[in-house]
Formats: structure tokens, sequence, C-alpha cells
């Protein structure tokens, strides 16, 4: 394909200047040649992308992935555009060593949805191949210095992206085939993957200078950190309500556990046959108060109260009373 094609239908195509050409110091016959090196070796990418996608998508915090072998187009602009810039390694890139210069030939993202979920894929990531360098966490400004703190602890190069993306990017390495092939791994929220999307398919190439396009941009960037910021909270939110339930549910069984003695205790009052009106008085108080905590509508009263008082187990209203009773018990038997 790429040795069809003319310079000149390649700059047009690519929308690259003879100044920009110009100033890259490129050759035709050369950038050709790593072009048809790229497409010779596609199978091979695909293969092994395709081999990187299904282990990443086993990864537990992992909701989605999302892969793609470098376009040869693409790609040749890329080299020229990064040599106009004076990129260092780039104008060292010959057809020899292109496949070791250049990252994301391969390239995959790995889509989450809540936002801690990034260090848990991070674990992962990090003992199924190895990193050829470190791994970059991109945030944006706004975004809390806890953050950007906890990134760093945990061994990540952490750069403020200028357009607002917030990724995290890896580069990784593995040789299925002859030709080690390094592979760019992309870890984000889905909110994030669908504004940089949106961001990507407005701001390029036609759009990247309009000031209102790139305002409403802006606003939508801070919506999905917003979404982000909500799906954590909810999260948080069920976690808690679910300690709560489960407090729920041990101070019901607390309660049932108080009144199955308190009810002991009454059979053994009523077995000694205690004889005296007040003590009579005491055992009627005594099974009321019985029916009383058997309704159902007690038991949100009874775990407040405990939770009040102190603990169930210490001083909630059920072993109040079933502390009297046992005193009454020890007078009368």
């Amino acid at each position: 394909m790429t040795m069809s094609m003319t310079l000149k239908e390649f700059l047009e195509k690519n929308r690259i200047s003879n100044e920009t050409w110009e100033a890259s110091t490129c050759k035709w016959d050369e950038l050709a040649a790593i072009g048809t090196d790229h497409e010779s070796h596609r199978d091979q990418l695909l293969q092994s992308a395709e081999l990187f996608a299904k282990a990443i998508q086993n990864f537990d915090s992992v909701h989605s992935v999302r892969w793609r072998v470098k376009n040869t187009d693409h790609l040749l602009e890329k080299i020229v555009r990064k040599r106009c810039e004076g990129s260092e390694k780039y104008l060292a890139l010959t057809l020899d060593n292109y496949h070791q210069v250049i990252t994301d030939l391969v390239g995959l993202r790995a889509l989450h949805l809540f936002k801690d979920d990034c260090f848990a894929i991070d674990g992962m990531l990090r003992t199924k191949w190895p990193l050829t360098e470190t791994p970059i966490a991109y945030t944006r400004l706004g975004d809390t210095e806890g953050l950007e703190k906890h990134f760093a602890e945990k061994g990540f190069n952490v750069k403020r992206h200028p357009a607002g993306y917030r990724s995290i990017h890896y580069v990784c390495e593995s040789q299925a085939f002859h030709r080690k092939v390094l592979t760019e791994v992309q870890v984000r929220t889905i909110f994030e993957e669908g504004w940089s999307e949106i961001d990507h398919r407005i701001r390029y190439p036609n759009f990247s200078e309009n000031a209102l396009v790139g305002y409403f941009l802006a606003i939508f960037n801070r919506m999905a950190g917003s979404a982000d910021e909500m799906g954590g909270f909810v999260r948080g939110l069920t976690t808690h309500l679910d300690g709560l339930d489960n407090q729920l549910i041990q101070a019901t069984r607390e309660k049932e556990q108080t009144l199955v003695a308190m009810e002991k205790l009454l059979s053994e009052l009523g077995d000694a046959k205690i004889a005296g009106s007040q003590s009579q008085e005491t055992v009627v108080a005594l099974r009321a108060e019985i029916d009383k905590m058997r309704q159902p509508t007690s038991v949100g009263l009874f775990l407040s109260e405990s939770a009040g008082g102190g603990s169930a187990s210490e001083g909630g209203p059920g072993n109040q009373l079933l502390r009297w009773m046992t005193e009454l018990t020890s007078n009368f038997v």
C-alpha cells in the first residue's frame, strides 16, 4: 500500500505542508520502507493485541477493553510530525529500530467503572507483563492533591495534561512471536473514555483552535469528572448502608436472644409460684414488655436505643430488662 503512494499523495492525504516535510528531514524511500515493514507485521501485531485484550478483560475491575493496531498512514504522519518537532528519539529512528522507538504500534484501553479501580488494575498489570518505562498518570487542573500524591506513592510519573485528559499510560513488553512487541495500555474510566472520544472527534482536525468549542469541551470535561466523583460516592454510600443493614440484623438477632431469655425467666418465676400482688404485677408488666418488643416496629427503636446507650450486648434496653428479671428471680426463687 505504502509503496504505491507517492510523496505528494501522502502529504495531501495527511495534511502535511511542504514546510513541515522539509523540517522533518525525512526521506520518502526510508519512510515508505517503514510503512511496508509495518504492514508486513500487521497480522502478528493483531494477534498480540488480541492476547493482551483477552488477558486484561479477565481482570476483576476491568469493565471492557478496546484495542487497535496503528494505522500505517498515522504511523508515518507521526514520524514526520515528531521529527519536525525535534524529538530526539525520532531523529534517530530507522527501519531497524522503529518498532522499539514507537511504543503504541499496538494500543489497548482498559475501561473501568469507578475511579479507584485503577489501582487494582495497576497491580495486575505490573505482575502480568514487564514495563519498559515508568507508567504515567495524567491528571487535570482541579484534581485533588491527595489523588496526585497517591499516584506518586504508587510509583507513577504524575503529569498535568494540557487538554484535561485523565488517564494512566503503560508501555508493556511481550514476545509471542519472533520480534518483541511494545504495547501501550491506557487505563481510564468509562466517563473519561466518553469525553475523550468526543473531544478527539470534535477538536481534531477542524476545530482545534475554536475558543467556543474549547470552552464547552472544558465544561464537558468537568461534567465527566463530576460523574466519576458521583460514582465513587454512590459506591461508598452503598457500603455504608450495607453496614447499617448488618447492624440491624445483629440487633434483631440479639433482641430475639434477649426475648428468649426473658421468657425463660418468666417461666421460672411462674414455676416458683411467687406470692404477693406486687410480684404478680411485675410478671404481668414483664409479659407486656415482651409483647411490645416482639412487634416488628420495635426493631428500629431497639437498634437506635442500643446505638445511643451502648451496644446491644452492653447497654441496650433488652439487656437492661433482662438484668431486671434476673435480679427479680434471685430474690424470689
